[in-house]
């Protein structure tokens, strides 16, 4: 199949092969030779140099070409697309050619003139594979259009910085921000690619060393690394100089380091299973979720969907043993025909973030995400601006805040960066924009409540404890200035009524304040019940025994049914036996996990009824205690739970049987 490739590379190979110097003494052929093997060598701009001084001395056109390809790889767009213009008559002659020119203009941004070249390439090309173009042709005149329809909005609500200690003119790539003030990034400043670390000083970040406490690694380029949760182990990539190996500079492997007491071990190099023999693995991005240690990378592996694809692999995080389960694809929502590289995973909104050229990009590779995990992904969408931009975008990683982070760039930036020749490390931070909430209690019948509590929690994901945020005591109308992209829940309570809460998400800007209206129900005081004479139930049991009595009919199995959550924010359906309690009641949540063993619950079977909830569309169960009517003993339930190690314990509210989501209580 034909496809033209951009080729990447996100470090140079800082060797050069004994060459000598090219100048007018040099005969025609001899330049030649010289070019070719910079070429080979990865210096493509010196190369370059050498087919623009020939074509400039004898005006043929496969010097022309030769500077065009030179300075495309060298991500020259702009010295590119002059030279294929030179020769765009030869279109003929050279595969491809126009195609070529439309995409050095789209990565310089000039969408209109890219899309007309586009169209011009699709109009002129008579080969077998039209279909396959026009596909292609397609993904790109929409890349085009999007460019134009996001730099008519903006993005003024993203601060973007290019961090001048990290960046050096060279290659800076790939950070992994371990602590608020310490960072590593991979840097070719010291003539190959190196892991280095900085730290940051008045908020400037200091020019990178390398990290004293890893160990000496002499051969080959270290590149792009990834920290477990806890911060023991560290994967990371080794590329070796085997030329133009399967149409890239170098092959690379992925290596494992483990912390021992304040140093790092010698790296070991992951099985044959994930560094298959010839072919690419890197960009590794290691995280822990439900008690799998997930690793994504990038390969070129065979089965894969074309080019570099997503793919991953798992173990147990809690065993010693240190090998995975066999690479898996991340499937066809993900991969494409062209590249996905630079994975990272975001666990707190289970997001996976990846770099790609085979969707709509606003230039060459485009940062995109999706929901899900592991193979299972929903829509892919572009991020947009400013993370993405004509250049080449890659390497997005996001902080804990989930409103900072860092991404990698060849772009252009003001007056600090002039040239797409090398990459660059760029921070990026939301803006904090303050919203205004308006909250108003009243009772059914609309009369305004007098005297209220309320407590605003923050971070309502499920299977995450709510942060408390703020706690105000008996106040009346209140007014809260709230961030925007959060998930909130509020809870009110009032003398004489029901408590009540909402959950809800700030997720668009706005000048007008949001209210929020709390009808609360009026308490009902419950008739007292005489005490029960314990001592007579039991002779009445004792009497009775097993007897069956005439007529009567063996309980039924437990009905299984299905239900789903009616919280926005705990809304996925679920299969559980567990008998529906009328009105309002109460569960303790233990924990969720994709294997159930009873025989860990067995101290809490006293406290309540042990039961799951399978979730349908993750595959997890939920195991939970209760149900409970009175909330101070579903209290009670969740303390014990805690003392008995469970430690991330909550309590989740139900209406009628159905789930309505995390208490906070």
């Amino acid at each position: 199949m034909v496809k033209y490739k951009v080729l990447k590379s996100y470090f140079k190979i800082c060797f050069l092969l004994s060459l000598p110097v090219w100048g007018s003494a040099q005969s025609v052929k001899e330049m030649e030779d010289t070019a070719n093997r910079l070429h080979q060598a990865g210096d493509y701009g010196q190369a370059a140099g050498i087919w623009v001084k020939l074509y400039n001395e004898k005006e043929k056109t496969d010097y022309a070409f030769q500077a065009a390809e030179n300075y495309y790889l060298q991500r020259d767009y702009r010295r590119a697309a002059t030279f294929y213009l030179k020769i765009k008559n030869d279109f003929k002659k050279y595969d491809n050619l126009i195609y070529k020119y439309a995409k050095c203009l789209k990565q310089d941004g000039q969408y209109d003139a890219a899309s007309k070249a586009f169209q011009m390439f699709l109009k002129l090309y008579e080969g077998k594979e039209k279909p396959l173009w026009e596909e292609m042709v397609t993904i790109e005149l929409e890349g085009c259009s999007l460019g134009i329809k996001l730099a008519e909005n903006g993005a003024d609500d993203i601060e973007l910085s290019r961090p001048v200690g990290l960046n050096t003119g060279k290659d800076e790539f790939a950070v992994s921000q371990t602590e608020e003030n310490y960072l590593f990034y991979a840097s070719t400043a010291n003539g190959k690619s190196t892991i280095l670390a900085s730290a940051k000083q008045d908020k400037i970040w200091e020019k990178g060393v390398i990290p004293s406490s890893f160990p000496l690694i002499p051969n080959g380029q270290v590149s792009t690394g990834s920290f477990n949760a806890d911060g023991t182990r560290f994967y990371f990539t080794i590329c070796s100089n085997d030329g133009l190996y399967n149409h890239r500079m170098t092959r690379c492997e992925i290596y494992r380091m483990k912390k021992v007491g304040a140093s790092w071990s010698q790296p070991v190099r992951l099985s044959d299973e994930i560094n298959l023999k010839g072919f690419t693995a890197t960009h590794p991005n290691v995280v822990t979720k439900n008690g799998r240690e997930i690793l994504y990378f990038a390969s070129d592996r065979p089965e894969g969907r074309g080019g570099m694809d997503i793919w991953f692999v798992s173990r147990d995080a809690s065993s010693d043993d240190a090998s995975f389960l066999p690479p898996v694809n991340a499937g066809p929502s993900i991969n494409t025909q062209n590249d996905e590289l630079s994975p990272f995973y975001h666990t707190k909104n289970t997001t996976l973030y990846f770099s790609s050229n085979g969707f709509p990009s606003l230039g060459g590779l485009d940062i995109f995400s999706s929901i899900g995990t592991m193979s299972s992904w929903g829509e892919v969408k572009n991020i947009g601006l400013p993370y993405n931009s004509p250049a080449d975008d890659l390497h997005f990683s996001l902080l804990a805040d989930g409103k900072s982070g860092w991404l990698t760039s060849n772009r252009i930036f003001e007056s600090e960066k002039v040239v797409t020749t090398d990459n660059d490390i760029f921070h990026f931070s939301v803006k904090a924009t303050l919203l205004k909430l308006l909250v108003e209690v009243t009772d059914l019948e609309g009369k305004m409540i007098p005297g209220f509590s309320l407590k605003l929690f923050e971070d309502i994901k499920e299977n995450n404890l709510p942060q408390l945020s703020r706690d105000y005591v008996y106040v009346s109308k209140i007014s809260l200035d709230v961030l925007p992209s959060g998930d909130y829940l509020i809870r009110i309570q009032a003398p004489g009524f029901y408590p009540e809460e909402q959950p809800f998400k700030m997720a668009e800007p706005s000048n007008d304040p949001i209210k929020l209206l709390f009808r609360l129900k009026p308490e009902v005081k419950k008739e007292v019940t005489p005490p029960v004479n314990e001592k007579r139930v039991m002779e009445i049991i004792k009497e009775v025994g097993n007897i069956k009595q005439p007529g009567t009919v063996e309980p039924a199995a437990p009905e299984v049914y299905r239900a789903k959550g009616i919280s926005p924010y705990d809304n996925g359906e679920y299969e559980t036996d567990s008998p529906r309690f009328p009105g309002l009641s109460y569960k303790v949540q233990l924990e969720a996990t994709d294997k159930v063993q009873m025989g860990k619950y067995n101290p809490l079977s006293n406290a309540g009824r042990v039961h799951t909830e399978f979730l349908v569309e993750k595959k997890l169960f939920r195991v939970l205690i209760g149900p409970f009517s009175d909330v101070s003993e579903a209290k009670n339930v969740k303390a014990s739970c805690i003392k008995n190690g469970f430690s991330k314990a909550f309590i989740v509210k139900y209406q009628d049987g159905i789930r309505v989501g995390m208490t906070g209580l």
